[in-house]
């Protein structure tokens, strides 16, 4: 074998690791909504929240989960963002706070699922 042709399968190997290691990888927002998951437990379990108040943000954080892999680019992202800025208030669901960033999260599901940005 020639170092031409060793080179170019040094190249196509390396592509092969690298396209099959990335189709494996999670996408980003699963780790989203596994601390929104924990943050809706987690203040149900101190008082902060209610039953029906965490049940309903479990809907509107399933919801978000079901469509957001079903968006084309713009919206995939729009959306995938405010997925991001619920989960980061996951240590602080309250009654108050909790209705606020999950109705945001409703209707940012709701508007994008079927309108662009």
């Amino acid at each position: 074998m020639s170092a031409r042709a060793a080179g170019v399968a040094a190249v196509l190997a390396l592509s092969a690791l690298l396209v099959s290691g990335s189709a494996s990888a999670k996408p980003p927002y699963v780790k989203d909504f596994a601390l929104i998951a924990h943050g809706i437990t987690r203040a149900q379990a101190a008082g902060r929240i209610d039953g029906s108040e965490a049940s309903d943000y479990r809907a509107a954080a399933a919801g978000a989960a079901t469509v957001l892999p079903k968006l084309p680019s713009s919206r995939y992202r729009n959306l995938a963002a405010v997925v991001h800025q619920v989960a980061a208030f996951w240590k602080g669901f309250d009654s108050p706070r909790g209705r606020t960033l999950f109705d945001m999260l409703a209707f940012n599901t709701k508007w994008f699922a079927s309108h662009w940005d």
